[in-house]
């Protein structure tokens, strides 16, 4: 996961070009893999319902973002997002009964449900620089122009 977190920021560095309308997109997607990683380290000494939810939610906060990036990064995810899914059925099958399933349902839904928020409120952010011109549409469907600084919105 480490090294998917630094192949992307790697990635967005290396395009250079003018800076982006959207600043925020790029720290959330690096912060968001980065938890994903630190879920999954604690879901090692996790008690076993704890482990399911975190091992599911890393897995779908994973295959999500993968497909997402599939022209970027979304291939490295997929070995991640792979092996989050095989050892969430794997900590499913060894607790049997509905909580491992719940506690994976529940985990799946948050953290979806996190990067979904994450890329509403970062691509709604807007930054114009402070020369050219830039436009686009938020994720609320707010369209916007930028020229040589000044910020103008549209429905």
């Amino acid at each position: 996961m480490a090294a998917a977190d630094v192949l992307y920021l790697g990635l967005v560095r290396s395009q250079g070009g003018s800076p982006s309308d959207n600043p925020l997109i790029t720290p959330f997607v690096a912060s968001y893999l980065a938890a994903v990683a630190a879920a999954l380290i604690v879901s090692l000494a996790a008690p076993p319902a704890v482990k399911v939810g975190l091992r599911a939610g890393a897995s779908a906060g994973l295959v999500v973002m993968a497909l997402l990036a599939a022209f970027s990064i979304g291939i490295a995810l997929l070995l991640p997002a792979g092996l989050g899914v095989a050892a969430t059925v794997v900590t499913v099958a060894r607790a049997p009964g509905w909580r491992g399933v719940i506690a994976a349902i529940a985990g799946s839904f948050v953290a979806v449900s996190i990067l979904a928020a994450g890329f509403v409120a970062s691509w709604s952010y807007i930054s114009c620089p402070p020369s050219g011109e830039s436009g686009g549409t938020t994720a609320t469907g707010t369209s916007y122009s930028c020229a040589s600084g000044v910020l103008t919105t549209g429905p």
